[in-house]
């Protein structure tokens, strides 16, 4: 729903039920049967505003005056006239913003003010005639084939006969009841035409916004109902059964709704097992590259063992996000619609899969609040500008940047999934192997998040010695490759290295055991720190050599290139040798005191 949509429903729905208590109350006299024919065309009104993916304001806003109309039609001649007054003013409005073509325009206008002539010295019921042809004109010029359209003109005679029979009894004796036809076949061909769109989203249903409003809905109409009875009937008992049905409803609903709840928690919990460590990736890879939007390949590959789909669409504050497989078609636009906060998640089942089930659906959903987390926190992460790593002076605009990025993940995201692994473990359910399922999801998610935190910026640095950090990466290392080439560890700095020395030390010898780890296929790995007139750092490995054409393509593709431009900036330099049974890299930087001060 849009935001006019949901001001509209929450306009109708309070304004219905005020009108039914002034009517029970015998403030108000109305005949029950324009009441009844009132509160259905709002309930379904309201269906509209809530269902429909892009609810039109030049439809619902005329319907909705068109109900007051009839309403007042026979028993309050002054309400009657100031509705139809409005409904004039509003319908010249929204027919001077359509594109429609000029002697259409026209012939409305004709019409509307032969009916003003019409209903003051004839009958009232003429004012009819606008709304009818309003309507015409409105579904004309929609799209419509040829035989939908037909079946609106003769809807419109139809209305007509209906009109004039309301208007001369002579001509049409005892036909007067005609005039509910007004509403109730523009709603059937409505029905007709729409029922497409309506099987569109029938699976809406499934979730509790749906439940709970069908709830209300059912409320107000049993509310019209017992009102009904007390006034005409003198019967109170009504409102006893009203009172105790609705709250009976209320008490089914909100169960259902609690429990569709945690079924969509669970979900949300698997995609957070299967997407998380995928969105840590490409934000990391987004923000080294320093590029302002995400790269969205392997996307598909990992949501299709959660959501099996023929394609899917993200949509993030209307600006397309990602589009796979028949939304990449041009021609293609069909699809079901959910949404949360900014997200519009399209999907589309049934072209080489089976459709959906209810769990199927629920994991959409969940989706679509999983991508509205996601996509906000990307934004709000993009924000921050990291500066050019080969320009002198920013390696700490850059360090200081990944503390940031740090602080936010650990803010933030982390205590979000911790309080969700708490809240979920404390739930009362019967399903206790879906609970287990998604807290152990959580717990792991937890994990790979601090380790791509300490990925990208250690915070062990300020608190352990240097000799310990590297013992700390070489197992993070050992747990994501599985083996690692036997390490020979030699440290020989004795002063305490300033933050920034610090971090690229760890930073080189980080990328450098990867790359030795991923490519190298090294047995042994030598790493030797030590002070002469600078701090130096050798690392050596006896892994396949590089081939001395090709090293520096090579080099730049392992990442390596930015070391030598950050050690330039500290004042230092980063150099890289093959040897005839090992590869040496060596980083000499100047001795800083902890404070930054030249030694």
């Amino acid at each position: 729903m849009t935001d006019p949509s949901i001001k509209m429903l929450f306009f109708i729905y309070p304004a219905v039920l005020a009108l039914i208590c002034l009517f029970q109350n015998k403030v108000i006299a109305l005949p029950a049967h324009y009441l009844f024919v009132f509160v259905i065309g709002n309930v379904l009104l309201c269906g509209y505003l809530f269902f429909a993916d892009s609810a039109k304001l030049e439809y619902y806003m005329p319907i909705h005056l068109f109900l007051w109309m009839f309403l007042f039609y026979e028993s309050h001649p002054y309400l009657f006239y100031s509705s139809a007054f409005i409904f004039i003013a509003v319908s010249i409005y929204y027919l001077g913003q359509k594109a429609i073509q000029p002697w259409i325009k026209i012939l409305y206008y004709i019409t509307l003010l032969a009916s003003l002539l019409a209903a003051f010295a004839l009958n009232p019921v003429l004012l009819f005639t606008v709304c009818t042809l309003y309507a015409i004109v409105m579904v004309l010029h929609a799209e419509l084939n040829t035989m939908q359209k037909w079946n609106v003109i003769i809807i419109g005679l139809l209305h007509s006969l209906a009109i004039a029979a309301c208007a001369s009894p002579f001509l049409f004796p005892y036909q007067e009841n005609t005039i509910f036809t007004l509403p109730v076949s523009f709603l059937i061909f409505v029905m007709y035409v729409m029922s497409a769109s309506i099987y569109q989203v029938l699976f809406r249903f499934l979730f509790s916004e749906a439940i709970f409003f069908l709830c209300m809905i059912s409320m107000m109409f049993s509310y019209s109902i017992a009102s009904y009875k007390w006034v005409y009937a003198g019967n109170s008992s009504p409102f006893a059964v009203y009172l105790s049905g609705s709250l009976m409803l209320l008490v089914i609903a909100f169960a259902a709704c609690f429990h569709i709840q945690r079924v969509i928690q669970a979900k949300y919990a698997i995609l957070q097992s299967g997407l998380g460590d995928w969105f840590v990736k490409k934000w990391e890879d987004a923000l080294s590259q320093r590029e302002q939007g995400l790269s969205w390949s392997g996307f598909d590959s990992k949501l299709a063992p959660i959501l099996p789909n023929d394609g899917i669409k993200v949509l993030y504050k209307d600006k397309v996000m990602y589009t796979s497989g028949v939304f990449l078609e041009p021609e293609f636009k069909s699809g079901k619609s959910l949404y949360a906060g900014e997200v519009q998640l399209l999907i589309h089942e049934t072209h080489t899969h089976q459709s959906f089930t209810p769990g199927h659906y629920y994991t959409a959903y969940a989706l679509t609040w999983y991508m509205q987390d996601k996509l906000s926190q990307w934004e709000e992460m993009s924000r921050m500008k990291l500066p050019d790593a080969d320009q002198g002076g920013n390696f700490s605009e850059e360090l200081r940047f990944r503390k940031e990025v740090t602080y936010y993940l650990h803010d933030n995201i982390l205590q979000n999934i911790i309080a969700t692994k708490n809240i979920v473990a404390t739930l009362p359910t019967e399903q206790s192997a879906l609970k287990e399922l998604a807290v152990e999801t959580l717990a792991d998610l937890n994990t790979s998040i601090r380790s791509q935190m300490h990925e990208i910026y250690p915070s062990t640095l300020n608190d352990l010695s240097f000799e310990r950090n590297i013992h700390i990466l070489l197992d993070e290392m050992r747990k994501r490759y599985g083996s690692i080439p036997n390490p020979h560890i030699q440290y020989e700095i004795f002063e305490r290295m300033d933050e920034q020395s610090a971090y690229l030390f760890y930073r080189t010898l980080q990328e450098l055991l990867a790359n030795t780890c991923k490519y190298a296929e090294a047995d042994h790995i030598w790493i030797h720190l030590y002070t002469a007139d600078c701090w130096i750092m050798e690392v050596k490995e006896d892994g396949k050599p590089l081939v001395q054409e090709d090293m520096q393509g090579k080099i730049k593709h392992l990442g390596i290139s930015s070391l030598k431009q950050q050690a330039g900036s500290l004042g230092g330099a980063f150099e890289w040798a093959q040897q005839e049974d090992y590869k040496l890299f060596t980083l000499k930087l100047p001795r800083r005191t902890h404070e930054g001060t030249l030694i």
